[in-house]
């Protein structure tokens, strides 16, 4: 019958301020698609509850290289116009999320939106493409460092981001036994993640990925920081 309300703890009857979290899971993050007011309450929130580390799903959006607008000419042209097709930049915006925040430490788990690039690279032709640059650079040094954990770890690696653990797509990270390296895309033995498939394994989990909050037995899921409506998410929500 006890429980916690974010600073407070409360035990038959008696309510009393704790210590502070271990850690906190932010909503899906997408730099570049961030909706700023709900960022900064919750690194307000992360501050008063005192946590020693913020979990991170999704730091990179993916938009300067989007499969998602392959086949949307006047989307790319709006990107061509307003210059958000720069993979460059859209990278050192992500890496300079992780400079203006250096009073915290991030664990980055492994997620989708952060392979688009590790996918981009492999399923792409530079010759045919607006970052021919930036493709022909990373492709060197993932060909150069094969057992990476994947592009954005090696670029916040090669930026000298200190305050930011990258996870890979299968390394575990366990705070007070809850399971956080899970991004949500991936499910059992390469099947589609989903909240029923977590809620019935050996062990709790809080993972991102759906944008929804849920709560399911011994599952949770953290919702999004993004603005609600990102061009992809069309339909009910």
């Amino acid at each position: 019958g006890s429980f916690y309300d974010l600073t407070l703890f409360i035990d038959n009857g008696d309510v009393v301020s704790h210590g502070g979290a271990e850690a906190i899971v932010f909503g899906d993050i997408h730099i570049g698609e961030t909706n700023e007011e709900v960022l900064k309450a919750s690194f307000k929130m992360a501050d008063k509850l005192q946590c020693d580390d913020i979990i991170l799903h999704d730091v990179f959006n993916g938009h300067s290289i989007s499969h998602h607008e392959r086949n949307q000419p006047f989307q790319l042209l709006k990107r061509e116009t307003d210059g958000s097709n720069n993979l460059y930049l859209e990278l050192n915006n992500v890496a300079n999320f992780f400079k203006e925040h250096n009073d915290f430490n991030f664990v980055v788990v492994r997620s989708n939106h952060d392979e688009f690039l590790d996918r981009w690279l492999s399923s792409n032709d530079w010759r045919n493409n607006q970052n021919k640059m930036a493709y022909l650079e990373f492709a060197y040094h993932l060909a150069a460092n094969p057992d990476c954990k994947g592009v954005i770890p090696l670029f916040l690696q090669m930026k000298g981001i200190t305050n930011a653990y990258c996870l890979g797509i299968d390394e575990s990270y366990r705070v007070l036994d809850i399971e956080l390296g899970i991004h949500g895309h991936v499910g059992a033995n390469g099947s589609r993640g989903g909240a029923i498939q977590y809620s019935q394994m050996n062990t709790k989990t809080v993972t991102g990925h759906s944008h929804t909050p849920i709560r399911l037995d011994g599952h949770s899921s953290v919702g999004t920081l993004t603005h609600l409506l990102v061009g992809y998410n069309t339909g009910p929500s």
